[in-house]
Formats: C-alpha cells, structure tokens, sequence
C-alpha cells in the first residue's frame, strides 16, 4: 500500500533530529562562490547523528558508478551488499560508512523505523 498525506511520513520540522532529510534546494538568486560551494546544491541528506558538538548525515542523491564490491576489499562482506551501489557524500573521514535496512548487522545504529548506520 502507498502512503497517503495524512500518514505524515514527510513534515516541516523548526528542529533537526536523526532520521530527517534536509534538502537544500537554492533560490534562483544563489550564486556559489567557488565550485565547491555548489557540493551541496539540490542535495538531500539524512542525518543520522545531531547535536551541540556534531552533526553527521548521508547524501541521498549523489550516487557513484560503483557497488560496494568494487569500492572496498572486505572478504567479510554481507552478500547482500556486495552489489549495492555507492553514494557519494557522508561523514568525513578515510573510511567507508553504511547506511543500510540490516538490522542484524553487528554493531549498528538505529536511525528510524528500517534505516541503520554502520556496523
């Protein structure tokens, strides 16, 4: 079944929390400084982490032209990620993050109803 609006599964919201999407759509005025001030542009991030200190969230819509098989030499990998694809944008750092609906997969994090982070 589809949702409909009054299931409210997308809202305004004044506060950010994990398992919201912030999308950044610029009015037409918007005149990035630099190249680099164009990465966020028409993005829609999930974040999965937000507080005083650090706020940390995933690029939905930044997909990459690889699965993770080709990005990342773990033998140890779940077959059933061994095919999906890798997006573009997320927390900082060498390493590769995952944002995923296993919730078996040791050490991960609940973000919302269906959507974990790491492991």
């Amino acid at each position: 079944p589809g949702l409909t609006v009054d299931d409210k599964w997308a809202y305004e919201s004044p506060k950010a929390e994990p398992g919201c999407v912030l999308v950044w759509c610029p009015p037409p005025s918007y005149k990035a400084k630099s190249t680099d001030g164009d990465y966020f542009k028409h993005t829609a991030v999930l974040l999965v982490e937000h507080s005083d200190v650090v706020t940390t969230g995933f690029v939905l819509n930044q997909p990459s032209m690889h699965t993770v098989e080709e990005a990342v030499a773990i033998n140890t990998l779940p077959a059933a990620f061994t095919n999906a694809p890798v997006f573009i944008g997320g927390p900082i750092g060498s390493s590769l993050e995952m944002l995923h609906r296993v919730p078996r997969v040791r050490n991960c994090t609940k973000i919302a109803a269906g959507i974990y982070y790491g492991g």
